[in-house]
């Protein structure tokens, strides 16, 4: 089986040495040319995945095309808004029969498509599944046991990559609910947000952090519900877990610009120290519109945006937040 990957960055590089362990062979697409060299000679990825051994096994390139061409399996690992300025034109180039495998946690602010629904519309006649759930790359590139979500409508497919991926300490389970899976992954990086400013206040109240994390699952279930998704879905992997790995992980960017807006920083300060914006912004201002136009209660990320656009001090969202309770 031969299979591409589409962005070496943290979670791609991780996935696709998974894959190579596996003892499949696997191509992955970067453009960082220090990142496709590094790789191809000393079987490492320092810019975004430091101190793991690459399997031989993983290879890189530039080539886009090449990354595409005669695969069964194409994952795509590049942040959300990237992925239509990277792969539009290149559709004719895979089999219609390859099975597309999106890793991506965002939505096209502009057009409100999800990752996947982007691919859809640039990869038309393509079977597009989700892997979605609590996975932070460097710990499961570690070993340390990870459980993930593999959402589709072709239950021989899910098995199919099932077999590609999964390790005795990364497991996956199934789930038909495309919707609820993708969305709980997209919001989640709203509320991780939400608990930076917390954390980046000084407050270390677990009972508040609780009833943050409660509300949280409840303006998500309520959304995706509307938005024809499972309840049932967000309480599982793909919501609750996905929450709390991204909300409690210092390796979360969306939970690092809270920290920094709570240390005073403005949001262009903010992002100009990271050096990234996180998914979490165009997707909060997504789930924000969605939910005025669904009649949706979403106060708590309503108090978030607001915080974001400078209309509201850290310090105040944890006071308003106290007044809406759980």
């Amino acid at each position: 089986m031969k299979i591409g990957i589409v962005g070496l960055g943290n979670m791609g590089t991780a996935i696709a040495n998974i894959i190579a362990k596996n003892g499949y062979e696997v191509l992955g697409w970067e453009y960082f040319k220090e990142v496709v060299e590094e790789i191809n000679i000393e079987h490492k990825n320092t810019k975004f995945l430091p101190g793991i051994d690459l399997n031989p096994n993983l290879k890189a390139t530039g080539d886009l095309e090449q990354t595409l061409k005669d695969k069964d399996v194409i994952l795509i690992a590049l942040p959300s808004v990237f992925i239509r300025k990277v792969l539009t034109g290149y559709g004719a180039k895979i089999r219609n029969e390859t099975v597309i495998v999106n890793l991506s946690k965002g939505v096209e602010e502009d057009s409100c498509f999800t990752a996947s629904k982007v691919l859809k519309d640039i990869l038309p006649y393509k079977e597009v599944i989700i892997l979605s759930g609590p996975s932070i790359a460097n710990e499961f590139s570690e070993g340390f046991p990870c459980g993930v979500v593999l959402a589709g409508e072709n239950k021989e497919t899910l098995y199919k990559i099932a077999q590609v991926i999964e390790t005795p300490v990364f497991r996956t389970r199934f789930s038909n609910d495309i919707v609820g899976v993708e969305w709980s992954g997209i919001l989640k990086n709203i509320y991780a947000i939400g608990l930076g400013l917390i954390g980046g206040a000084g407050i270390e109240s677990i009972n508040f952090k609780s009833a943050f994390l409660t509300r949280a699952i409840e303006e998500m279930a309520d959304l995706i519900e509307v938005l024809g998704g499972q309840r049932r879905t967000v309480y599982y992997l793909a919501g609750l877990g996905d929450l709390i790995a991204t909300s409690l992980s210092g390796h979360s960017h969306n939970r690092k610009l809270g920290e920094l807006l709570s240390k005073g920083l403005s949001f262009e300060q903010a992002q100009k120290k990271m050096g990234v914006l996180p998914e979490g912004v165009k997707t909060l201002k997504v789930a924000v519109y969605l939910a005025e136009k669904y009649h949706i209660h979403m106060p708590v990320a309503r108090g978030i945006l607001n915080v974001i656009e400078g209309k509201m001090e850290p310090l105040s969202l944890v006071k308003n937040f106290m007044q809406i309770g759980v």
